[in-house]
C-alpha cells in the first residue's frame, strides 16, 4: 500500500499541474473574445465591398459572416482594396517634397 502511494502522489499532482495548464486552450470563448474587434471590423470592410458589387445589405452581411467562418478567420484571407491608399500617398509625397523644398 506505501509503494502505491508513492506512485499515484507524484501521478496524481503531475495531472493536475498538466490539466491545469491545459484549461485556457479548452476554453473557445478565450480566445474568440480577443478576436472580435478584428473580427468586427474585416466583416464591416467585407460587407461593403459586397455592397460596392452590388449585393443587397442583408446579402452582403450574410456572405462576409460566411465567409470569415469558411476561410479561416483571418483578416489576411483577402487582399482589400483601399480606395483611398493612392490619394493619400500622394498627398504624403506632395507634403514630403514641399517640406524639402521650404528648408533649401
Amino acid at each position: 500500500m506505501n509503494s502505491a502511494a508513492r506512485l499515484l502522489v507524484p501521478a496524481l499532482l503531475a495531472t493536475l499541474i498538466l490539466a491545469g495548464c491545459e484549461a485556457p486552450a479548452n476554453v473557445p470563448r478565450a480566445a474568440s473574445r480577443q478576436s472580435a474587434p478584428a473580427e468586427r471590423a474585416w466583416i464591416e470592410r467585407r460587407e461593403a465591398q459586397l455592397r460596392q458589387m452590388g449585393l443587397k445589405d442583408g446579402d452582403a452581411s450574410l456572405k462576409a459572416r460566411e465567409e470569415w467562418e469558411h476561410f479561416g478567420n483571418t483578416g489576411e484571407s483577402y487582399t482589400l482594396y483601399d480606395s483611398t491608399a493612392k490619394p493619400r500617398a500622394e498627398q504624403e509625397k506632395f507634403e514630403s517634397d514641399l517640406a524639402k523644398t521650404g528648408r533649401n
